[in-house]
Parts: C-alpha cells; sequence; structure tokens
C-alpha cells in the first residue's frame, strides 16, 4: 500500500473539454478524468482519495480497483524476480572471474593470445610467457593490448621511453667512439656483381642479395633495402650514412634492381623499411614480390605497393613462390615507427629454400636469448644453411642493446647454433646507430671466433660494401654436424651422457 497522500486541484486546472480523451495536468499525477458531472464543475476543489485503490474504486468502479491491485501485485513480484535473478548472474559472474584470474594467474599468461594457434599449441611456464607448439617452439604471439612480445622471457619488447632517454643522455655527456669518421681506405666501395650462383652479395647494413640458383634459373632476393642517406622519417636528421655502394638512381642501383624478384623484410624500423626506397624500387621494376611480417603490409600498400604482390605471414609460416619456400621465423627484437606504435608490428628473420633443397638465412635484427634455445630450434627445423646473414654491430651499451642486438661473441653463437657453413656479417660500418665504432664490432668479431674456434677467412666473413661471396664448395654430410668442426652445446651434454652410458655399461659387462 502506498503512503496516504491527498491533492487539491484549482478548478482553473480541470478541462472543459471532454476529459476522457484530455488527461488531467498535475505536477505529479496525469489521469484520465470521468465525464464531467456536476458535482465536481460546481465544487471549489477536487481532494483525492488517499489511495489509489480509493481513487479507482470511485471513479472506475470497484472492478477496475481490483484489477489495479492484480497488476500491482504482479508487478512487485517481477521486481522481485528480477531482483533475484540479477543477484544470482552477479554471484555466478563473480565465481566465473574469480576462478578465471586464479587459473590466469597460475599459469602467469593473463594477456597473451596467438595469431597462428594450432590445435596442439599449449601455454608452458617453463618456457616464458607466450605461446609454444608441442616441441616448445615459439609462436606469435599478441597481447591483448594489440601487441606483439616474444613467448620465451625477454627484455627485447619491454624497454621504456626512460631507458632510451638515459642512454641517450649517456651517450651525450660522454665520449663516444660513434663520431669517428672511416676513411674511404677503411670501408671501400666495391662494384657490384650479379653473377648468378649460390652466392650472397652485401649491399650496405642489412641489404643483401641472396641469389639462389636453380635448374631453370637464378632467383635475387633483397634484404631490407636501404639506400638513403639517412635512416630516419625526416630528412637531414637522425643517423648518417657513412658509406652507400647503391645509391638511389644510380648504375648499380638500376642493375640491381633490374635483376630483383623478391623483397623480404625483416621489421618496420626506420633503417630497415625504408620508404623512398621502396618507392623507387616501384618506379623502375613493377611485379617485385615483397614477404613482410604481420603488420607492414599497410605501410606498403599505403606508398603504392599492389596489395596482392605483399604477402604478410607469421612466425614459422610458410610461402612458396616461383619454386622458393620462403619461411617466417621467430627473432628477438621489437617494433615501432612512432612512440604511439610499439610492438604493433611483428619482427622475424627468413629462410629461403631453393628447389635444390639449399637453404639460405636472414636473421633479421636479433638479440640472442639468455636461457632459451631459439636459434637451436631454426638450425633443427630449417638448417643446415649455406649461406646465413647474422648482425654484428649496435650492441653497446650492453645493458640497453643485448636483448635486441647480439654482439660479435653473440653473433657467433647463432652462426654455430643454426648450422651455417658460411656467415656473411651485416648490420655494421653503415651507419652510427649504438656507442661502437665503426670498425668495433669487425675487431671483436675477431677475438669472438678466435675464442669459438671458428675460421674468420671461410666461416664467418665480413665484406666491403657492394662486395659478394659464394657459397662453400663442399657438400654436408649425411649425418649433418661433422662438416663444422664444432657441435652445439646441446649435442655436447647429449654425447657425454652416451659416452658415460657406454662406459657403465662396459664397466658392468667386465665385473
Amino acid at each position: 500500500m502506498l503512503p496516504k497522500f491527498s491533492y487539491v486541484l484549482r478548478p482553473s486546472l480541470l478541462r472543459t473539454v471532454n476529459p476522457l480523451k484530455e488527461p488531467l495536468k498535475s505536477p505529479s499525477l496525469s489521469v484520465l478524468l470521468p465525464p464531467p458531472s456536476t458535482s465536481i464543475i460546481k465544487r471549489s476543489y477536487v481532494t483525492f482519495p488517499s489511495s489509489f485503490s480509493q481513487f479507482f474504486s470511485t471513479f472506475l468502479g470497484s472492478s477496475s480497483a481490483l484489477r489495479v491491485r492484480n497488476i500491482k501485485v504482479k508487478f512487485f513480484q517481477r521486481l522481485r524476480t528480477s531482483r533475484e535473478r540479477l543477484r544470482t548472474s552477479r554471484t555466478r559472474f563473480s565465481t566465473s572471474l574469480k576462478s578465471t584470474r586464479t587459473r590466469l594467474r597460475r599459469l602467469k599468461y593473463s594477456k597473451t593470445i596467438s595469431l597462428n594457434l594450432p590445435e596442439t599449441a599449449l601455454l608452458n611456464p617453463s618456457l616464458g610467457s607466450g605461446w609454444f607448439d608441442l616441441t616448445g617452439a615459439p609462436l606469435t604471439t599478441l597481447s591483448l593490448t594489440n601487441r606483439y612480445l616474444t613467448p620465451w622471457e625477454s627484455e627485447a619488447t619491454k624497454k621504456t621511453l626512460f631507458e632510451f632517454i638515459k642512454w641517450q643522455f649517456e651517450r651525450y655527456v660522454s665520449t663516444s667512439d660513434s663520431m669517428l669518421i672511416p676513411s674511404d681506405n677503411d670501408l671501400p666501395l666495391k662494384k657490384i656483381e650479379l653473377i648468378g650462383g649460390k652466392r650472397v652479395t652485401w649491399l650496405g647494413h642489412s641489404s643483401c642479395i641472396f641469389t639462389l640458383s636453380s635448374s631453370s634459373n637464378d632467383m635475387n632476393i633483397l634484404t631490407d633495402p636501404h639506400f638513403t642517406s639517412r635512416a630516419s622519417p625526416i630528412n637531414g636528421l637522425g643517423p648518417k650514412r657513412y658509406r652507400n655502394a647503391c645509391p638511389i638512381d644510380s648504375n648499380n642501383f638500376m642493375e640491381v634492381v633490374e635483376n630483383l624478384d623478391v623483397v623480404v623484410i625483416s621489421h618496420d624500423h626506420y633503417d630497415h623499411l625504408d620508404v623512398p626506397t621502396i618507392k623507387a624500387i616501384e618506379k623502375e621494376k613493377e611485379g617485385v614480390q615483397y614477404f613482410v611480417p604481420k603488420g607492414c603490409k599497410r605501410i606498403l600498400v599505403g606508398e603504392g605497393v599492389e596489395g596482392r604482390r605483399v604477402k604478410e605471414m607469421g612466425w614459422w609460416e610458410e610461402e612458396v613462390y616461383k619454386g622458393v619456400k620462403f619461411t617466417c621465423t621467430p627473432a628477438q627484437h621489437w617494433g615501432s615507427r612512432t612512440p604511439w606504435d610499439r610492438n604493433k608490428r611483428l619482427w622475424c628473420g627468413w629462410v629461403m629454400t631453393s628447389p635444390d633443397a639449399s637453404s639460405y638465412y636472414y636473421s633479421g635484427d636479433t638479440g640472442l636469448p639468455t636461457r632459451f634455445p631459439l636459434f637451436e630450434m631454426i638450425g633443427d627445423r630449417l638448417g643446415p644453411f649455406e649461406i646465413a646473414a647474422i648482425p654484428i654491430g649496435a650492441y653497446k651499451p650492453r645493458w640497453f642493446m643485448s636483448s635486441q642486438h647480439c654482439d660479435p661473441a653473440g653473433a657467433v653463437a647463432i652462426h654455430k647454433a643454426v648450422r651455417s657453413r658460411r656467415t656473411v656479417a651485416v648490420h655494421w660500418g653503415t651507419f652510427p646507430l649504438a656507442d661502437e665504432g665503426w670498425d668495433e664490432p669487425r675487431k671483436d668479431l675477431d677475438m669472438a671466433c678466435k675464442d669459438a674456434g671458428v675460421c674468420r677467412e671461410t666461416e664467418f666473413v665480413t665484406l666491403d660494401h657492394g662486395e659478394g661471396i659464394d657459397a662453400k664448395e663442399e657438400e654436408f654430410d649425411e649425418e649433418g654436424l661433422d662438416v663444422y668442426d664444432f657441435v652445439s652445446d646441446f649435442d655436447e651434454e647429449d654425447l657425454e651422457e652416451e659416452e658415460f652410458e657406454e662406459e657403465e655399461e662396459e664397466m658392468h659387462h667386465n665385473n
């Protein structure tokens, strides 16, 4: 029962027209009045009854009042039922959310999904904070904030703007060898010769031409083309190039583009994805095929490249083009072109396998994982390789660069892990990107090769800008590892265990 109330209405508020069609105007209540009667019109005021039931009983009759009472009872019953259902739903949702949070907290993977998630994919806390397949190989992992990350534990994708500013400040107040400029004799330019066969030609920084030989014709694959004077989105600013073996509009550039078939891009940094160079390639030759990691296709299409000629791929995905299989491989790095799009696009390396089953590897920019056998997995799945291109520069200071750029010692470790017969050093001697001097990577590589027992002249080589080198003439043994004069740490441990077991069996047999 509602509280008792009483309203007094002045006669001026009553309508002289048919009250069945015209509602009574009141600040709090508007009802249809019955046909006008003398008793109502003549009175100076109308007093409403103290309850709705009495009101409708007075004007509409007892049967209508009963119906109103029943409607009111049903309304409150439904309201009570709806409240109970809402309370139950809240309880269930809270329980489900608590259970989900507990499960995700236990797995430590509350913010990751996978783009190429196979049925056998799993979350493994012992491997890292992302998705892996049953063999432990990492899959393309995207956070719930739509940013890519490294599935294994790595600081590469966790660098902050504060750390970058701190590095730049230290670089500004201290004397850095990166300010030294090489002479023409220190970094000579060689004539570019695309003579075919199994060959790689270094054009500067990370730009290489892999020539894959086949029975029909050779295929020339260009990695991360960058032939402008600065690695920057703004003309006149950013790291300035030391040497340019293939400047745009030069004869060397025309020759390279004329024989070009495929371009592969590892990530979106300005020293690897150079829009002016891409535009120049498109201007000089039509029909060049592009292979890019996830998220980079939009950049190329936005600059005029046909979308059908740009293949976007995630880690371990494969695509065959004119008989050559291209495989996108994981790397430990990050991506960004502005302060607001960090890790919005994927980073990767590339493996190119020719029809004769010869494989070539370009790692892209990468750090060396400290506790995860990433490159051993790449070597086991896709190796061994005829030729590899692995970066050796932009590695100082180590507190900032170690997770994203390997040093020469790390590059040698990658060379051994992927089982490359011959490796060409890239990502050095072209731009002053870090704190080391232009020639320091080459000197440190000499020491690293000596310590690791890798032949500096034949296995891990440095080239002049424009110089090329052929693959080794020797063929791989069927057993795989005998031709390298080394085995990985994992293989050494296995061999030691097998030898120990054999000795135990011999001792047991002799006893």
